[in-house]
């Protein structure tokens, strides 16, 4: 898989900017790292556009993350949280089930 860093030092800007590029790999997931559920809410949009299949919020409290959940979910997107941290094992992947 390809991972990409958006942010204002990253690859791309904006969650908008993704898919822009038809020679980069679709975008099946997005993964929010900066443990404010907002971010989730403000690129739901983007994400449906995309296609995008699922979304994960880092962090472990899902009760600060419901509502961003709640939206996601409702968009038709799998959506959860998980200390990436804790589950990122380098050279294997994510340890988490598919999303099909």
């Amino acid at each position: 898989k390809t991972v990409f860093d958006v942010s204002s030092t990253g690859t791309f800007a904006s969650t908008a900017e993704l898919g822009k590029d038809p020679n980069l790999p679709k975008t099946e997931v997005l993964a929010f790292v900066d443990q404010d559920p907002s971010s989730a809410l403000a690129a739901l949009d983007d994400a449906i556009r995309l296609g995008v299949r699922g979304v994960v919020l880092h962090g472990e409290d899902a009760k600060d993350a419901a509502e961003a959940l709640a939206e996601c979910r409702s968009a038709g997107l799998v959506a959860f949280t998980v200390d990436l941290l804790q589950a990122v094992q380098p050279g294997t992947g994510f340890p988490v089930a598919p999303l099909d």
